[in-house]
């Protein structure tokens, strides 16, 4: 039976293959590492703010013609946190040994993929599930002094 290290012998140095860089991978990759800086930003960021950044990225990545800096000023600039997000980009693309393309066609088949649905998901105890899908102006997140609780307040205008 074949080993991991065995496997990567025969896929990397003895066959030296290599994943087709096409638009599905761009998509794929700039999934992985958009979800992957999200996550590891820290408690300054609350999830209600990572998951709105995350339904941005989607929102980018569904655009006929994507790039990093478009990612990083739609999702990121907002939020005071692009010029991070840059620098998360070059070690991503070091650490993975891949490069982006300057402009690349974003793959919604790849985003629904990927599991996106951790990042945009707010879970309040036991108890409740938040699902954001955008709107982040009508989402307020407060403390409550009496009950000593947190708490979110959300405004729509209709129940489905």
């Amino acid at each position: 039976m074949l080993t991991r290290s065995d496997a990567k012998y025969w896929v990397n140095d003895f066959l030296q293959l290599k994943r087709c860089e096409d638009d599905f991978r761009q998509t794929e990759q700039a999934v992985a590492m958009c979800k992957s800086f999200i996550l590891k930003l820290p408690e300054d960021y609350d999830k209600a703010t990572k998951a709105v950044m995350m339904n941005k990225v989607i929102e980018t990545l569904g655009e006929p013609s994507v790039s990093i800096g478009a990612i990083a000023e739609n999702a990121f600039e907002p939020v005071g946190a692009s010029d991070a997000f840059m620098n998360f980009v070059d070690s991503f693309q070091e650490k993975n040994e891949l490069t982006f393309k300057d402009s690349f066609q974003g793959k919604r088949e790849c985003i629904s993929k990927r599991g996106v649905k951790t990042a945009t998901k707010i879970r309040l105890d036991d108890n409740f599930e938040l699902n954001i899908l955008g709107g982040e102006e009508n989402i307020e997140k407060g403390f409550n002094r009496n009950r000593g609780q947190k708490y979110y307040t959300l405004y729509f205008d209709r129940e489905k």
